[in-house]
């Protein structure tokens, strides 16, 4: 995996594996510069665009973890519970043969009007 930082022109690359936390209530003890998507050595750290009761993601290789051991990273569940909470699906196994209308993507800085370019919107118009 390959992620390129935004607003940096470092390219990070994941060899043995993504590591993805969720992480709802640690926002204020990593310092995130004042764009979304910060990063820090190895590691990045992106608020969710969605909503801000999401919090933020952190993406790093295994290996960067231990750099991180005040931070809690088993909040997967609160995660979920938060997304059903807001009404936010995630990934194709929960949208299924939907338009992102349907889900209220346009709610959730995830269809742009102006470009007109997200799937079904063609059919939408």
């Amino acid at each position: 995996l390959s992620v390129v930082a935004l607003n940096t022109r470092q390219t990070l690359g994941f060899n043995e594996g993504k590591v993805v936390h969720e992480l709802q209530d640690e926002i204020p003890r990593v310092e995130l510069p004042q764009y979304p998507g910060g990063l820090f050595t190895e590691t990045l750290f992106i608020q969710d665009p969605r909503q801000p009761s999401l919090g933020m993601r952190m993406y790093s290789p295994t290996k960067f973890l231990e750099q991180y051991s005040a931070i809690d990273l088993d909040q997967h569940k609160l995660y979920t519970h938060m997304r059903y909470i807001n009404g936010i699906a995630e990934g194709t196994e929960e949208l299924e043969n939907q338009l992102p209308l349907n889900y209220h993507m346009h709610l959730l800085n995830s269809i742009d009007f102006n470009k007109g370019c997200y799937l079904g919107h063609e059919l939408t118009q």
